[in-house]
């Protein structure tokens, strides 16, 4: 999708990128020669909450955006659209020395967004973000359900042009109203990440494109497995037969369950229309071996998406980023790590017309690498090495001691989370996911100093 259309406004696009955008989402049509970011109705945070995640997700998009080279009519219209569309429903600002009071399971650190930088070709910037509404986490709202549910509403006024049906068919799939259950969970202290649901936007150099993320919460409610209820409604959908290529991720997780059972984490899927649209299902393994990375990717050997060569790339990047020695093997675990995120973690992308899925791994850099240089520079060494030496391998390292600024990249880990990795056109595609480190106290110590 895009920045929505409506009538005059300070923000001119050119003639060239209206073209562009039309060609390519023909979602809106206007006959004014500018397009308008139309703000959503204001949330309950008070102004000096959302003028505090303004400033900071405003930052942080100044300065990938920069280093990922987009122009200033595209940093603008980004920046208009996140002070009025997005900052507003983040929440309330961070108490210095107190806990969140919504524990968003989007990062470790529970910073109710993300940033990503997409390496395909010229950079893509995108991020995620969990709206969070003021009875997020009390028994009358235990998985922050309603906040979500409600900037969608507003988003459906706004977007006309997108495509509801598969956000609406897992909305339902995922989660049950009215259940003592939730409510019991919640107040039995088992359900620390409870969040349910995330709104993500790519930041194309054509507009926004909106994704929208689902957690299977009904499994906690209802006393069900989550793989249940994810089966339950991936064939519930009204194209079910067509989507050939989710046979292959329903064998692999019902074998892996009498192995080694993995997490499902949730579900993704584009608000567009559902011919064009992926379904991208996410889960998680224990298992941090190399080899069962391979076999993942794979489906156990039954998916031919991923060529010999393309797995041996993998496997120095895995190297590269992680710092191991030259002598550890495929079969070797990585150090044991104790976390609810731990592991390794995996999408599969389902499309209709697809024989196969295309599968996907996130290098959990923030559990197992050394330190953020460490990965920083393993991985440019990496793009190096396979892509040749491009203008963004240097301001990417540049962009990450911006975001950092707080602390050395040689402290810890922490600003980088995960490096997906999925093969295609006949090339790994590679994308680093970033925290914003929301309750780093350095950042603290920075602010009062």
């Amino acid at each position: 999708m895009s920045f929505l259309v409506a009538g005059r406004s300070p923000i001119t696009w050119g003639s060239n990128l209206r073209s562009r955008f039309s060609q390519k989402f023909k979602l809106y049509t206007s006959t004014e020669n500018r397009l308008k970011v139309i703000p959503l109705l204001p949330n309950v945070p008070s102004e000096v909450d959302s003028r505090f995640w303004d400033d900071c997700v405003g930052d942080a998009l100044r300065t990938l955006m920069g280093g990922a080279g987009y122009d200033a009519a595209m940093l603008d219209a980004n920046l208009k659209f996140c002070s009025q569309s997005v900052a507003p429903y983040l929440g309330p600002r961070p108490t210095r020395s107190q806990p969140p009071q919504w524990k968003s399971f989007m990062t470790d650190d529970f910073s109710p967004l993300e940033y990503s930088w997409s390496w395909d070709g010229t950079p893509t910037i995108r991020y995620s973000f969990e709206p969070i509404g003021p009875l997020a986490g009390t028994r009358l709202d235990p998985y922050n359900h309603k906040a979500p549910m409600q900037y969608v509403d507003r988003l459906r006024h706004s977007l006309p042009g997108a495509d509801w049906r598969w956000f609406d068919h897992f909305a339902r799939g995922f989660y049950q109203d009215n259940t003592n259950a939730s409510r019991e969970l919640l107040a039995s202290g088992e359900g620390s990440s409870a969040s349910s649901m995330f709104v993500g936007f790519d930041l194309t150099r054509d507009g926004l494109i909106c994704k929208m993320y689902f957690v299977p919460v009904k499994a906690e409610q209802t006393g069900q497995s989550r793989l249940t209820v994810l089966e339950d409604a991936v064939h519930g959908l009204p194209n079910y037969h067509q989507l050939a290529a989710y046979s292959y991720l329903e064998n692999f997780l019902r074998r892996q369950e009498r192995v080694v059972p993995q997490q499902i984490i949730g579900v993704a899927v584009d608000c567009i229309d559902p011919s064009l649209s992926k379904l991208k299902v996410y889960f998680r393994s224990p298992t941090t071996t190399f080899a069962s990375v391979i076999d993942t990717l794979t489906a156990g050997g039954t998916i031919s998406t991923w060529n010999d060569s393309a797995l041996d790339e993998l496997r120095a990047l895995w190297s590269l980023v992680f710092g191991l020695p030259p002598n550890f093997s495929d079969d070797q675990e990585l150090p044991w790590k104790s976390h609810e995120t731990s592991g390794v973690l995996y999408n599969f992308d389902v499309k209709i017309g697809n024989q196969q899925p295309e599968t996907k791994v996130y290098i959990p850099v923030r559990h197992y690498s050394h330190n953020d240089r460490v990965i920083a520079e393993g991985l440019v060494e990496f793009l190096r090495r396979h892509r040749g030496h491009t203008q963004y391998d240097d301001s990417f390292l540049r962009t990450l001691e911006q975001l950092s600024s707080f602390r050395s990249l040689e402290d810890g880990c922490g600003l980088q989370t995960y490096i997906s990795c999925a093969f295609k056109k006949n090339k790994l595609s590679l994308t680093s996911y970033l925290s914003p480190q929301i309750y780093h106290p350095h950042r603290w110590l920075q602010t009062a100093s």
